[in-house]
């Protein structure tokens, strides 16, 4: 009976987590932290239900209901903290890639789902993003989700002024939450899409909207709108790009496997699923889409799928850290 009440508790909480992460709904909007609650009380229950079930498995005694309470709290209370600290820890993960069509080795970051003054603190995001313009990368990418609803005006010229001041190059892509399509469930936009636009270019960002552009003389980076935009063009209708040279294609969401290998691409990157942000989702989401988080070859197309630099809505996750990518190409055989 313990473990059955513990099955049906996980199964309650990880419906609380698709609620926050995946429906767009008025409620999922407006009481994610109850929500985020609801989850840690429900996921604590499960967990102590199963300890209780192998401990009287195992003694034939069931204890005290002090015990069993103290148990939960406790159980709560470590949830709680490592969600917390596991949106704090922003951390790089390196990935080297290999193809002929690379004449030097050439070394950049990837960044996505920042969701500047939503889920993650400024603080973190300032210390990490000085340890990146420290490593000197080749050029910045940014894959979409900077900034998002909760986001004011003044964070989203912030966010923008940081990458602007680097002297690297920044490329990039909107995600769906960028422009606060949105905003009308919570009150209304902070910005306006041609707002949004200005910023980002007037801090010597350049934006790839279903367009591409050379990196470097041996590296093209082809931008996509996201897939939430009406009016995304057909992959046949993008522009001719050159066969020589190593495509890396920036997409904000993964999800759209069969399009994946048909562009030709060396390596696709996007972010978007944050890995599921909170336990169990990333095993859920696997079984209906491939490309979750993590390195994938489809086709001939290496994706790399990052956990993001912050979180959704609440400073909280129970799946993978925070990260970005140091990617490097370099030549030889592709691997």
């Amino acid at each position: 009976m313990l473990f059955l009440c513990s099955a049906l508790r996980l199964i309650a909480a990880s419906g609380i987590a698709y609620l926050l992460m995946a429906v767009n709904h008025y409620l999922s909007w407006n009481a994610g932290y109850p929500l985020g609650a609801l989850y840690i009380v429900l996921m604590a229950m499960a967990g102590a239900d199963l300890i209780r079930g192998i401990f009287v498995m195992v003694s034939g005694r069931r204890p005290a209901k002090k015990t069993v309470l103290a148990l939960r709290c406790a159980a709560a209370a470590a949830i709680f903290l490592w969600g917390t600290v596991n949106m704090q820890m922003i951390s790089p993960l390196e990935h080297v890639y290999t193809s002929p069509k690379i004449d030097q080795p050439h070394t950049f970051v990837f960044i996505s789902d920042i969701h500047y003054g939503s889920s993650q603190d400024p603080a973190l995001v300032r210390k990490a993003l000085e340890e990146v313009e420290e490593l000197g990368p080749e050029f910045i990418v940014l894959g979409g989700d900077i900034t998002d609803e909760f986001t004011t005006m003044e964070e989203m010229l912030e966010i923008y002024r940081m990458f602007g001041e680097m002297d690297i190059p920044v490329y990039y892509v909107y995600g769906n939450h960028d422009r606060q399509p949105n905003a009308d469930m919570i009150g209304g936009a902070s910005y306006s899409p041609q707002e949004l636009e200005q910023a980002i270019t007037g801090c010597g960002i350049r934006i790839l909207k279903d367009e591409w552009v050379y990196a470097a003389p041996d590296v093209v980076l082809v931008g996509m709108e996201d897939i939430s935009v009406e009016g995304r063009i057909e992959l046949t209708a993008l522009p001719e790009r050159p066969e020589d040279a190593y495509i890396i294609w920036i997409d904000h969401s993964p999800y759209q496997d069969d399009e994946i290998a048909s562009p030709g691409a060396d390596l696709q990157l996007s972010g978007h699923s944050h890995a599921g942000q909170l336990f169990p989702l990333r095993t859920i989401y696997r079984l209906g889409v491939r490309c979750i988080w993590g390195d994938y070859l489809v086709g001939t197309t290496r994706v790399y799928v990052s956990s993001g630099f912050g979180g959704w809505y609440i400073p909280f996750r129970t799946e993978k850290t925070c990260n970005y990518e140091v990617i490097t190409i370099m030549p030889g055989q592709q691997k």
